[in-house]
């Protein structure tokens, strides 16, 4: 071995100048030993030359102190052949239990892990390590069954340990059978539930069922973790949670006790302000309903307020923990042109540009959203050249802006766009998109050139495979008949909601049929039990107008949750509105369902192509 050759000459002159001396073991080398060369010994040739000279215990100790210097230095196969020399009859309990551990490392660092574990065996009593050398066995564990492959195994042995191992060993361990956890699959995860497991198992497995259920949002899973709580209190998992659910239980007990509702009650948006309002206080009053114990709520009507710096003065004076508001833009952009505000808030509504004030929120119906989920929507069920077409208005233009923008950021194609006003020119304008007029054009000059008749059926261009589309339903009934007459009734619709009026009648939507468009829960669920709640008071919770109830009710809903929301990525709020998530910027996204028109009927629709 090369390290054993290097230091050959200075072990036959520690012989020569030692003798048969023996010294005492120490962990300390001498002071500055040489070789013959005058080059400075290293640490581990330093303890070779003791151990050479020592008396059998510390000559072991030695030998022992200097493999674990090789596995340190990653000098792994050097540190094996090291380790095999000692004889552990001659080592104390608490160091044969060390030459145990480093052996095992050394075996696992060589890729050999059914050694190691069988080196790990050989430590009966993990518990008598010492508290580094215990996270080192942990994790050899952990590491030698991931090299073979046997999960559960894994999973077994550890939650075992947990069962005495020390408190401050236990964070430890929880993070270990957790990060495993997340690695079974969910049949795998199924699979284990049902077996016949220990007390301690069985927590640790519902635990990872309860918060990997599929598009579970943070509400139901916050009610899942209550409920396993009842029955798991106990259980070392209570105290150890991941860290992902011990955010969302931090969250949701420091609900805003007062909060301060900046909303219109006067003037131009006041009918719209009371709407939001109504949504709110339906899910107020369903929390008391619920035998919950809901925030104070304290009303300002915006449009009487000038100096929203001096409104914020007051609601601090006044302990507000939380504002929802404001509604229009205006004032939107005052709180956007602050560095921060002192309160957090949940506006109702989106400035264009990205703003970065801390401690506000912007949460809006943007329809051109829908825009961009149509783009992505189309994108993922493999389109790449689109036609668009939508109304000759200004919110006709920036819905089409929003889809022809990130459908080019996603690398799609856009062929052409045309725009209609309504007035008797839907043939005419879909004519020209799909380039039948040309076609036919150009059959006449044919025709004109022979100076005879000629069998002849006009062809729309070819390289297009989606229409992105934006109409009101009236105007959407007669666009799809004109479409097939221009013989793209094969061409894959995407649509806004705005072809929904509300009224899921079969024969208002027969001329519909094919197309796919995404709606909001609240105006599309037929069922739904919050619309259900105010429809006995107004007859317009289906329209586009009532959509702001939706808005209001989910801000209320969103209160507890702003914070961990934005921590968490992967986390969302299934709303009225949409699925709920929250950006960096604080900019709530929302993601509408989507839904595929068949026979008139509207129906949930998945990703496939209809």
């Amino acid at each position: 071995m090369k390290l054993f050759r290097s230091i050959n000459a200075v072990l036959l002159l520690g012989l020569l100048v030692a003798g048969c001396t023996s010294q005492p073991p120490s962990t300390t080398p001498p002071s500055e030993p040489e070789t013959p060369q005058g080059r400075e010994l290293t640490e581990v040739e330093q303890l070779l030359l003791q151990a050479e000279t020592a008396a059998p215990l510390a000559r072991a100790e030695y030998t022992l102190a200097a493999a674990e210097k090789l596995l340190q230095q990653q000098e792994y196969t050097s540190a094996a052949e090291l380790l095999a020399q000692i004889n552990p009859l001659l080592l104390p309990e608490l160091q044969q239990l060390r030459l145990w551990l480093l052996q095992a490392e050394a075996a696992n660092a060589l890729q050999q892990a059914e050694q190691s574990q069988q080196w790990l065996a050989r430590i009966e009593n993990p518990r008598l390590l010492v508290a580094e050398d215990y996270r080192r066995y942990i994790a050899l564990r952990s590491d030698n069954y991931r090299q073979i492959g046997d999960t559960q195994a894994t999973l077994q042995a550890l939650i075992s340990e947990s069962e005495s191992a020390p408190l401050e060993q236990q964070p430890q361990l929880a993070d270990e059978i957790w990060l495993l956890l997340e690695r079974l699959e969910p049949s795998e995860l199924a699979q284990v539930l049902q077996q016949e497991n220990s007390y301690l198992e069985q927590g640790w497995y519902e635990l990872a069922q309860l918060s990997r259920r599929p598009d579970q949002d943070v509400i139901q899973l916050t009610e899942a973790l209550d409920s396993w709580y009842s029955l798991w209190g106990m259980h070392p998992a209570a105290t150890n949670l991941p860290q992902s659910l011990q955010q969302l239980r931090q969250f949701s007990a420091d609900r805003p006790a007062h909060i301060a509702v900046l909303l219109p009650q006067t003037g131009k948006l006041a009918k719209p302000g009371r709407a939001v309002i109504e949504g709110l206080m339906n899910a107020h009053y369903q929390q008391l309903q619920q035998g919950q114990t809901p925030a104070r709520v304290s009303f300002f009507d915006s449009a009487q307020i000038d100096d929203l710096q001096q409104f914020y003065l007051e609601a601090q004076q006044q302990q507000v923990d939380l504002v929802i508001g404001p509604l229009d833009k205006n004032r939107l952009r005052q709180l956007t042109e602050r560095p921060g505000l002192s309160i957090p808030t949940l506006a109702l509504n989106s400035v264009d540009s990205a703003t970065s004030t801390l401690n506000l929120y912007q949460f809006g119906l943007r329809t051109e959203d829908e825009a961009i989920q149509s783009a992505d929507q189309a994108w993922a069920d493999g389109h790449r050249v689109a036609l668009t077409l939508t109304p000759a208005t200004s919110w006709g233009d920036r819905i089409r802006q929003a889809f022809i923008s990130r459908w080019q950021a996603l690398g799609g194609v856009i062929a052409g766009s045309g725009s209609f006003t309504g007035e008797k020119d839907f043939s005419d304008r879909i004519s020209h998109l799909l380039a039948t007029d040309q076609s036919e054009a150009r059959a006449k000059e044919l025709a004109n050139l022979i100076r005879q008749p000629f069998e002849f059926e006009p062809r729309r261009r070819q390289d297009p495979d989606l229409l992105f589309m934006t109409a009101l339903n009236k105007d959407a009934r007669q666009i799809k008949p004109t479409l097939a007459f221009h013989y793209a009734s094969d061409l894959p619709v995407y649509a806004t909601s705005h072809l929904f009026d509300g009224q899921p009648d079969a024969n208002r939507y027969q001329d519909l049929n094919g197309i796919r468009f995404n709606a909001m829960p609240w105006v599309i669920e037929p069922h739904n039990p919050a619309r259900a709640r105010i429809e006995p008071y107004r007859d317009n919770t289906r329209s586009r107008f009532g959509r702001l109830y939706a808005l209001g009710l989910d801000s209320y809903r969103l209160i507890p949750y702003l914070q961990l929301l934005q921590e968490l990525p992967d986390a969302h709020l299934q709303g009225q509105s949409g699925r709920l998530s929250i950006d960096l910027l604080g900019q709530v996204s929302r993601t509408q369902p989507w839904l595929l028109i068949k026979d008139g009927l509207i129906l949930p629709q998945a990703s496939e192509q209809p």
